[in-house]
């Protein structure tokens, strides 16, 4: 991997709009959102695991 240079976080919808292929967009916009999704329902669980103690 050397021609990562640096790494940039960004919402969803701002890294989906920087992809230049088709096909880079729908592989983000359909993953992207499940995973969001799946990683506030864990979050909330451990929020939830956490006011428990």
């Amino acid at each position: 991997m050397d021609d990562i240079k640096a790494v940039e976080w960004l919402p969803l919808q701002a890294a989906i709009e920087r992809l230049s292929l088709t096909r880079e967009h729908d592989f983000l916009r359909s993953i992207g959102h499940k995973a969001l999704r799946r990683t506030r329902k864990r979050q909330a669980a451990a929020q939830d695991i956490r006011a428990e103690r």
